[in-house]
């Protein structure tokens, strides 16, 4: 008796895996076009996940209809990341959105951060 009551309190002590969180991005608010014919965006995102590492960072461009899964090799639990996202030089100047999510080992992902840079 005394063993099923304890291996019922120890289930319910389980701590479930939380998903990642990123903390800041930061981004420029403007690019232009390069000399390789392409607008570049350099991105640093500051994150921590209380329970396990990131193992996947997505990036979405709704105005390409595009998103990629950049695997993450030793990513700690908390930190910075860093990502370029290049865009070609046919797309439309103006405020294009780029969604950044990170999914850790769990499968778990993070919100999406929706971020905001104008192409000049």
């Amino acid at each position: 008796m005394r063993f099923v009551l304890l291996a019922l309190l120890l289930a319910g002590c389980a701590v479930q895996p939380t998903p990642p969180v990123i903390d800041q991005i930061d981004l420029p608010a403007t690019v232009t076009l390069g000399t390789d014919n392409m607008y570049t965006v350099a991105i640093v995102i500051t994150y921590h996940d209380d329970d396990d590492a990131p193992a996947v960072l997505r990036l979405g461009i709704p105005s390409l209809a595009q998103s990629f899964d950049e695997p993450l090799t030793n990513a700690p639990l908390q930190g910075e990341l860093q990502a370029t996202v290049h865009f070609p030089a046919t797309t439309p100047k103006g405020s294009q959105e780029i969604d950044l999510s990170l999914i850790d080992q769990s499968k778990l992902e993070s919100l999406v951060a929706k971020q905001m840079v104008t192409l000049q």
